[in-house]
């Protein structure tokens, strides 16, 4: 599958690609991850360094009848610049601490 259904389908675009779609219990699941480029989210610097990860599960707009998930592990970074030690922000979640998309959220306030 290309990243194309990502960003057409979803609005999942930036710097993320496809890894593996699965099918469990009646869900479409996307594994997706980061791209190598990857740049400190204060600065903008190259110069970071990988620090850990943390796997996020959010839920995606439904194909259908089928719910889908979108599964990433999230990347902690350290920047040699500026020192801060953060996660890199998903630029498909509307905020902070939500485990729902963008298009999920578009989804639900058209109903």
């Amino acid at each position: 599958m290309s990243t194309s259904l990502l960003y057409h389908g979803f609005g999942i675009q930036g710097p993320y690609h496809h890894v593996s779609t699965k099918y469990e219990n009646g869900a479409v699941i996307f594994n997706i991850a980061h791209n190598s480029n990857i740049k400190c989210p204060e600065c903008r610097s190259r110069s970071v360094t990988k620090k850990g990860i943390k796997p996020r599960r959010f839920h995606g707009a439904p194909i259908g009848n089928k719910p889908t998930y979108i599964c990433i592990n999230s990347q902690r970074v350290r920047c040699g610049d500026c020192g801060i030690t953060r996660f890199l922000p998903l630029r498909f979640a509307p905020r902070e601490k939500v485990r729902y998309t963008k298009g999920f959220e578009k989804y639900v306030l058209s109903l």
